[in-house]
């Protein structure tokens, strides 16, 4: 299998790539939905709670403004897709919380996935899930063999279980998704 050239996107594709199928007209929506994602992860990179006031308001605006200037059907449909992936982390987390007596993530994750799935779709969040796990994995063993050397990577704990601050992960993965096309096939 032979992966295509990756090209540097132009001023052009770059603005095709943040406008994430948005009416012209709100052209800039799913940037300012980038910015929330952002600071979202940022908060929770230093203080390991992820802002669920933020990215609710995140949604109503990006919601309203989807179905405000293109069409209540289309932004409704748009709505319930991003719930899709909402609905499959939330059974995961309980079946988890079942299994094991713990969660297996967070619930700003979700809401924080809800919000992406929204602006940019479910393919690009696909591949920002799976190079967020991936990343936190390398950061995690990364983190246990500098502890050794390094105490300044103190593990944080809560209920006897390792905790790994994910949303930073998430944001990093959906930009390199985003910018190095793994859009919808």
């Amino acid at each position: 299998m032979r992966f295509p050239d990756f090209q540097v996107p132009d001023y052009e594709q770059l603005m095709l790539i943040l406008r994430a199928e948005y009416p012209a007209i709100v052209w800039y929506v799913p940037s300012l939905v980038l910015c929330v994602l952002a600071i979202a992860a940022f908060v929770d990179a230093r203080t390991g709670r992820v802002p669920s006031m933020l990215l609710i308001f995140g949604m109503i605006g990006a919601v309203i403004s989807y179905t405000f200037f293109s069409s209540w059907g289309e932004g409704f449909e748009r709505f319930y897709l991003a719930l899709i992936p909402v609905f499959i982390l939330c059974l995961i987390n309980y079946v988890c919380v079942q299994v094991m007596r713990h969660d297996a993530f967070g619930m700003g994750d979700v809401q924080w996935t809800g919000l992406a799935a929204f602006a940019f779709g479910p393919w690009p969040l696909f591949w920002t899930w799976v190079g967020g796990a991936c990343l936190a994995l390398i950061w995690l063993g990364l983190k246990r063999a500098l502890s050794k050397v390094i105490t300044i990577f103190d593990s944080d704990y809560y209920e006897g279980h390792e905790y790994v601050h994910f949303v930073p992960f998430l944001f990093i993965t959906l930009c390199a998704a985003l910018f190095f096309g793994l859009q919808a096939p």
